[in-house]
């Protein structure tokens, strides 16, 4: 595994190359092989990548073979279907981490498009909001933070910041910092109060 950290003059951050990918002290998971997300019946084809849970009944899973995001309905130790949507049409195109903000957005890194696309939940549909270059190739990891929006690009070595609020008013580019970093996987950022 290879490290780099570095300091910026408002945040330190640091990327990390693994094989495994990568898990936040912000997971949910318990581990258990009987919770709701264990027993939900996705499409078949559909490749569970991801996973977040949006309030109370919600979850949202991101499809790395079949480019879509479900949204699903937590019902005891059931959970129903809500919604299926297209990430968009570019081929090939596989998505990989899934993020929800402060403000309930849902942030999607696309590989293949190097893209991130921004999804709203609408009642129960996921609505598409905005969809952005991230400045690199093959997004791993999208981490949100206030208005920056940092994705790791695994095959240009780079660590991309982009400004949330551009990305949101559909701007072409939103690069606000480039960072180098070799084959980033994930990026984790200290807690802040």
């Amino acid at each position: 595994m290879r490290t780099r950290s570095s300091s910026t003059a408002r945040r330190s951050w640091s990327a990390t190359s693994a094989p495994t990918g990568c898990t936040d002290s912000g997971s949910t998971s318990t581990g258990d092989s009987t919770s709701p997300a264990a027993r939900s019946r996705l499409p078949p084809g559909f490749g569970p990548r991801h996973l977040v849970r949006v309030g109370e009944d919600l979850l949202v899973v991101a499809g790395e073979l079949s480019n879509e995001l479900w949204l699903g309905r937590v019902h005891g130790d059931d959970v129903s279907m809500l919604d299926l949507v297209s990430l968009g049409e570019a081929s090939p195109s596989f998505p990989s981490a899934l993020r929800a903000d402060s403000e309930g957005l849902l942030w999607t890194g696309v590989r293949g498009p190097d893209t991130v696309a921004v999804h709203r939940l609408e009642g129960a549909r996921l609505r598409p909001v905005a969809e952005c270059s991230t400045g690199g190739r093959w997004p791993r990891d999208v981490v949100v933070d206030r208005d920056e929006v940092w994705v790791t690009n695994q095959l240009s070595d780079n660590v991309t910041v982009l400004s949330r609020t551009a990305v949101l008013a559909g701007a072409a580019d939103a690069v606000r910092t480039r960072l180098t970093s070799p084959a980033p996987t994930c990026v984790v950022l200290p807690a802040t109060h």
